[in-house]
């Protein structure tokens, strides 16, 4: 993908939150990754593998730290995530985006057949929305961290598109719900704690709560709220013209604060493999973040490419 125009693609990210890299991957790369994924996950899966109903429906997910995929022996199987990473493009859009410090923290193996098992019920933990419905990421750390984010990139390892699960994804709607959050943390008091923006009806609520407090939209928020509810009315919306297709081999590169949601798989299958990545800096909540943290800088500094990308 040496044609890629790092300028435009970047543009095209801040505005939309997304920006669909089309054959990105050539299909040898793809065929390691999908070999990968299943040794990964033949080796892994009795602990990192998805249990939740929600996360397994129609198939298995498996979400695993590149550093743990490392200390227990298992870096080979991500050799060609690792070349992915090693892109120039990758590199300098995390680098643009994130900053100079920056990890991958999660490599996901995400794979789904059509499926007639009931839905699991919707009453869910506040912060933690089921991703087949209109969802954003991040609800609870939000409260603290207004702008936080995640980076990701999606590859898609077979043909995918609206009857095959492709992500659905609001462009533009990211900026709308940092945007809401920043506004929440300004009118909160310790007796009207900021509500939790994670899903579709959470936004509607959010901009409720600050029309009670006099606190209305600036005009470009204001648009971009009214596009978000016409393009997607209900929390449940289905539809072709917000499912990003792309063949095999395409990566989104979305950031995960903007609205989206994963359609269901209605035919053939969906194979996804995702990398997301943060920055580095004010995430040592506690001793393993610090301790993990520290074998990233080792292995950095002792692993050649591709694996060094992982970290």
């Amino acid at each position: 993908m040496s044609d890629i125009d790092p300028g435009r693609a970047l543009e095209t990210y801040r505005r939309d939150g997304i920006v669909v890299l089309h054959d990105f991957l050539s299909r040898e790369d793809v065929n390691a990754i999908r070999r990968g994924g299943e040794q990964i996950r033949e080796h892994f899966h009795h602990i990192y593998g998805a249990t939740s109903p929600v996360k397994t429906r129609g198939g298995w997910r498996l979400d695993i730290p590149p550093v743990n995929l490392v200390r227990q022996g298992g870096a080979q199987y991500a050799d060609a995530v690792g070349r992915m990473m090693a892109h120039p493009f990758i590199q300098t859009a995390c680098k643009a985006i994130l900053g100079p410090d920056w990890n991958v923290t999660a490599l996901v193996y995400d794979y789904r057949e059509p499926c007639n098992d009931p839905l699991p019920p919707e009453n869910f933990e506040p912060g933690y929305p089921p991703a087949y419905y209109w969802h954003v990421d991040h609800g609870r750390p939000a409260l603290k961290n207004s702008g936080i984010f995640t980076l990701r990139f999606q590859a898609y390892l077979n043909d995918t598109d609206f009857e095959r699960g492709a992500m659905g994804y609001a462009a533009g709607s990211q900026r709308l719900v940092k945007y809401l959050r920043t506004c929440l943390n300004e009118i909160a008091t310790p007796v009207s704690p900021v509500p939790i923006i994670d899903t579709h009806q959470s936004i509607t609520k959010a901009k409720d709560a600050l029309d009670a407090h006099g606190y209305e939209l600036d005009g470009e928020y204001r648009e971009l709220y009214d596009s978000f509810i016409a393009t997607v009315p209900t929390h449940d919306l289905a539809s072709a013209d917000t499912a990003y297709s792309a063949s095999a081999g395409s990566v989104l590169m979305f950031d995960d604060t903007g609205m989206h949601r994963g359609n269901f798989v209605n035919t053939d299958h969906r194979y996804v493999f995702r990398c997301l990545c943060m920055p580095i800096a004010g995430r040592f909540k506690d001793w393993t973040s610090a301790k993990n943290s520290l074998a990233r800088s080792y292995y950095k500094s002792t692993l050649n490419q591709p694996f060094r990308s992982l970290m």
